[in-house]
């Protein structure tokens, strides 16, 4: 129940230091968008506190900048700042709209539905849905926006002739002022009649063709004036765009639901799907409905693949503790303590305000393996209290078991838990992921210890668990006392040993590949495509066509949906002749390298001149998140953009080829073609040239009317048919460029995925490729490695500083535990030992060393220290009764390595399922799930050889030391 009422998205809440503003600005060219617009903003945004990093982005007409602040600046009072910012210059700048906001993964939307009517045309479709989108989905919990994309939008155009427009001695700019004034809201005051005061309002506003047609325009050139419909003609037409949208090769409108910051997905799409009927009834009686793209499969998909898999490590646990027990009531009460906690730890959670998803999930799935250890602690006490006291009853035995256990448990949950607290240091995405990971562990823990301590007694008192059968423990105490003697008569034998495999460990760490997050199969993915530059929009939906075609024909897609001209999320800049294919798979379809490599083949003999990223989009999604796009990306500055470009060019095509490389791309992004334009005539200069030309082309936008509840553009128009070269001298064409910028410096990004290779392979074997390039680089220009490399490089170091911090921590708990400088160190020796389990079994299931398997080195701390204090712990309890070391040792082995043995086995038998990884999803705890298992193993055999060895030695060194300082006050 708790699982099917919390909330669900697929990551933790990521509230990112980071700021974007997005800027309309017509038709200006990249260079014009850049010195009037990226430039005045940078240096307004240059006073602002925290700002870290800026980086920009202009294309025609667009502009994109990314604010990067301090990572503990307060996000909203910085967002606040970047918009007073834009205010103050706002009036000088030369666009038409800007848009601020926090980036984060609600830019994107959970679900897209294609909406087709046979009968009706895309823009009056259109227009239909987005008139109905304020009605039909304002209030919908968890919804921060909709948007509809797909075709022309309607518009009212008026075209101009141009000999009667000159005949009243007029333009086509001051016809469009006329027209927006005219849609002015005004009053004319009031006026008192007798004893009544009326509100004066001047002619209503605009609302169709016909009131803008009766619009009123002077005449300069003669007496009287002129009606609008005199000089052409006012009608209602599809307004020029840029944008397109189809489904299954069919033209469409798509509809996004974006979520906001705290928004429950799977609840989300349930709310939008239930007010999708009520969108029906307002459109044509053929309109089908047809979900696009859903992120809520993966959600359910993935959290039902690891529910399952912790179900079944559960049972596994379940079936070691019997094996090694051989008492079902003993066995009963793991049965009921185990989901107990998860049940409590879930609703903790959810308490806290944190959602199910792919971190606390994977963390539940871990947590399975430590949770059980605290209940098995205590059930093998009082199994081993029960046996040793035949004749006590049943409450007295479990009450001393417990005393007993009670101390060294809560001291190795306190040892544990503390591991958790570096975490917050983490920064970026690996710091929101494994914080959610952490906090659901450390829950579990915690409350795992509270039942095992105060409900686990209960229990076997109520179930009558009494002595177990001495079944596995004899056979490994049999071969392990000997080999416990042996290693404490020869200690510095098993010292040297021990700087052997820490040597050894070394060596092969070297060896094992590494990457930066694990790789998610989501089952659906996207293709983002450039056509050649300057294509117009419907030769590149013609050629778009043919790629779903392509995509559509593959045996393992169920369909497809695509946007070109507009990014998915509505903001980003995107040339007509690009866009993005969002592709959903059948169910059981093979993995998604396999169908992009297909799908790149297939797609390359259609058009090889197409240049395709192929990704998956949570995986994406992350990269952008973390500042690193690309896994490959290598950033080119200097000064000048055509000397950027050609560096670029010669890098793309130096690493396309290498092993492990695909979607290779220069990093320069074509806008279109570009003239020159000089009029022939003197009279035509400037603005007002520049004004006709505008109304030749795409028309002049003056304003907007409210119709219907939509926003429809009033597009003025000049219907001269003069050839352009005619009237101006026009220049060679030229290719036209976007302008990247990072704090004021140009730059170009070389990108490139990474596909059946590791990381740290592909990135060597770039290095090595571009070598000659950076060596032989013009004067003022540098070539840089970044990606996801880069944030790898961070977060590894980052890691670093967790695992010394959290050995320091845990060195605080073991002080104040056992009051000596000495046995926490000897419980601690047997942290760097540990790693060698982990190499090899990270080598062995060819995983490479991530951010995910650094975080299982970190638990591991915790795992060595839980056995090493219950290890120590019963040593010194026998030594207090009077036992000499050796004797307190083997004694305290007797007694403890059977719940240590349990403990080990019973959480890799729950760890089992996830390290295979079969569920959805479950690739990102996979490595995590690896190192832990293997770490285990080579942790329990130091804590049971090394840390007696040490014990032995540090308590003789302290007995040495209290009888020298007898002797000496004697």
């Amino acid at each position: 129940m708790s699982f099917a009422t919390a909330p669900q998205s697929v990551f933790p809440a990521i509230s990112l230091a980071r700021v974007e503003v997005f800027a309309d600005a017509g038709d200006l060219v990249p260079e014009q968008v850049r010195t009037s617009v990226a430039d005045p903003l940078e240096a307004a945004f240059a006073s602002i506190p925290g700002v870290r990093t800026t980086r920009s982005y202009s294309a025609q007409g667009k502009l994109e900048i990314e604010l990067d602040f301090e990572p503990r600046s307060d996000v909203r009072e910085d967002l606040r700042n970047v918009q007073a910012a834009i205010a103050e210059i706002r009036s000088r700048l030369p666009i038409e709209r800007v848009t601020s906001l926090i980036e984060g993964p609600e830019m994107e939307p959970v679900v897209s539905y294609a909406l087709r009517a046979p009968s009706t045309r895309q823009a009056e479709l259109r227009k239909l849905v987005e008139a109905a989108l304020l009605p039909v989905f304002t209030g919908t919990p968890g919804l921060a926006r909709v948007s509809a994309f797909g075709g022309p939008r309607i518009a009212f155009d008026v075209d101009l002739d141009p000999g009667k427009l000159r005949a009243i001695g007029d333009n086509p700019a001051d016809i469009a002022s006329l027209i927006a004034a005219a849609n002015q809201p005004q009053t004319a005051g009031t006026i008192v009649r007798g004893q009544e005061r009326l509100l004066v309002v001047p002619a209503e506003l605009p609302q169709d063709a016909g009131s803008l047609g009766a619009l009123v325009v002077p005449n300069r050139r003669g007496s009287g004036n002129v009606a609008l419909s005199r000089l052409g003609q006012v009608r209602v037409a599809e307004e020029p765009t840029n944008e397109q949208a189809s489904f299954d090769a069919t033209h469409a409108v798509i509809l996004n639901a974006y979520p906001d910051l705290s928004a429950d997905a799977v609840k989300l799409k349930r709310e939008v799907d239930q007010r999708l009927p009520q969108l029906l009834r307002v459109l044509p009686p053929d309109t089908e409905v047809t979900p696009a793209w859903d992120q809520t499969r993966l959600i359910i998909a993935s959290q039902t693949g690891l529910r399952d898999e912790i179900a079944a490590g559960a049972l596994i646990a379940l079936g070691i503790i019997y094996l090694f027990l051989r008492n079902r009531a003993l066995t009963l009460v793991a049965a009921v303590i185990l989901p107990l906690a998860v049940v409590l730890t879930v609703l903790a959670l959810v308490g806290g305000g944190l959602s199910l998803n792919l971190m606390t999930l994977g963390g539940l799935a871990i947590a399975i393996g430590l949770v059980i250890d605290e209940a098995i602690v205590v059930i093998e006490a009082i199994a081993r209290e029960s046996a040793a006291n035949d004749g006590v009853d049943t409450g007295t035995a479990i009450g001393r078991a417990v005393r007993r256990i009670a101390r060294p448990l809560v001291t190795a949950t306190a040892a544990n838990v503390v591991v958790f607290l570096p975490l917050s240091f983490l920064s970026g995405i690996p710091g929101f992921f494994f914080r959610a990971l952490s906090i659901t562990l450390a829950l579990a823990l915690v409350i795992s210890t509270a039942l095992a301590l105060f409900v686990a007694p209960f229990l076997a008192g109520a179930f009558g668990g009494g002595a177990a059968e001495p079944a596995r423990a004899p056979i490994f105490e049999n071969a392990y006392v000997p080999l416990l003697r042996w290693s404490l008569r020869r200690a510095r034998i098993v010292v040297v040993a021990a700087f052997g495999v820490l040597a050894l460990t070394i060596v092969l760490l070297v060896r094992v590949p590494t990457d930066f997050l694990p790789q998610v199969d989501e089952g659906q993915f996207e293709i983002k495509y450039a056509l050649p530059a300057g294509m117009s929009l419907d030769a590149a939906d013609a050629l778009a066509t043919h790629i779903e075609r392509v995509v559509l024909a593959d045996p393992a897609v169920a369909h497809e949906a695509r946007l070109s001209g507009v990014d998915t999320n509505g903001y980003l800049p995107t040339p007509p002749d690009a866009g993005t294919i969002r592709v959903t798979l059948k169910p059981g379809a093979p993995p998604f390298d396999v169908i992009a490599d297909r799908l790149r083949r297939g797609i390359d003999n259609v058009n090889p001149y197409v240049a395709l990223e192929v990704h998956q989009l949570l995986e994406d999604q992350v990269n952008d998140l973390s500042g690193a796009p690309e896994p490959i990306q290598i950033t080119v500055r200097g000064p000048k953009q055509r000397v950027l470009n050609a560096i670029a060019g010669r890098i793309a095509d130096h690493i396309s080829d290498l092993r492990g490389v695909v979607d290779a791309f220069d990093g320069v992004i074509y806008e279109a073609r570009a003239v020159t334009a000089v009029p022939r005539s003197g009279d035509a200069t400037g603005a007002a040239f520049a004004g006709d030309l505008r109304a030749r082309d795409g028309g002049l936008v003056a304003t907007q009317l409210r119709v219907a509840g939509v926003w429809v553009p009033v597009v003025v128009r000049l219907t001269d048919r003069t050839p352009l070269d005619r009237i101006a001298a026009l220049g060679p064409p030229r290719l036209i460029t976007q302008v990247e910028e990072e704090n004021g410096a140009r730059i170009v990004r070389v990108t490139a995925g990474i596909e059946n290779a590791d990381l740290s392979t592909v990135i060597g074997r770039i290095r090595h490729q571009i070598s000659y390039d950076v060596a032989h680089l013009p004067r003022g220009y540098s070539i840089e490695i970044g990606g996801a490399v880069a944030s790898q490089r961070a977060a590894f170091r980052e890691f670093a500083f967790v695992l010394g911090a959290a050995v320091v921590l845990v060195f605080a708990v073991l002080l104040l535990a056992f009051d000596s400088f000495r046995l926490p160190l000897v419980i601690l020796a047997a942290i760097p030992l540990s790693p060698i389990g982990v190499v090899c079994a990270l080598l062995l299931t060819r995983t490479p060393l991530n951010v995910s398997s650094f975080m299982g080195m970190l638990l591991l701390v915790g795992v060595v220290v839980r056995n090493g204090i219950l290890l120590v712990d019963g040593a010194n309890r026998r030594r207090r009764e009077g036992l000499q070391t050796d004797a307190a040792l083997e004694g305290a082995a007797r007694e403890r390595l059977r719940p240590i043995l349990i403990t080990t086995f019973a959480a890799l038998g729950a760890l089992l399922p996830l390290a295979i990884g079969i569920g959805a999803g479950a690739e990102m705890a996979r490595p995590l799930a690896v190192a832990v298992a293997g770490g285990m193993l080579t942790a329990t055999a130091f804590t049971l050889i090394l840390i007696p060895v040490l014990y032995a030695s540090a308590t003789k060194a302290s007995s040495a030391e209290a009888m020298r300082a007898r002797g000496a006050e004697a």
